[in-house]
């Protein structure tokens, strides 16, 4: 059962590794990211994603499909982007790495 389970696991691991490839983009971007969504704002260390506002990590990574280290200055209203999330010492979320996604990857509900 388990070895089943780890098939299914690693197969469905190549699939989204062979979709993220599909859509064109570079072999530094992962699989899959902990959200999804379009940047509505950027107020201070903060990123409103949707509804949601989380707070970026002084330290974040940032990935461009045109270049594996970017800079928060290339994150603005309306770009489509793929975010990792870390639990902060206070017990709340923050954003640190975020992927730019091309236009029209994010689907929304």
């Amino acid at each position: 059962m388990l070895s089943i389970s780890r098939s299914l696991l690693m197969a469905g691991l190549a699939a989204m590794a062979f979709l993220a490839n599909a859509q064109g983009l570079p072999e530094y971007y992962p699989p899959s990211f902990d959200q999804t969504g379009i940047v509505n704002a950027v107020r201070g260390d903060q990123l409103i994603v949707g509804a949601s506002a989380f707070p970026v990590d002084s330290n974040v990574r940032v990935h461009t499909p045109d270049t594996a280290f970017g800079s928060m200055a290339g994150i603005d209203k309306g770009k489509e982007i793929g975010f990792n999330l870390a639990r902060q010492s206070s017990g709340g979320k923050q954003i640190t790495e975020i992927w730019v996604l091309p236009e029209g990857t994010v689907v929304l509900p």
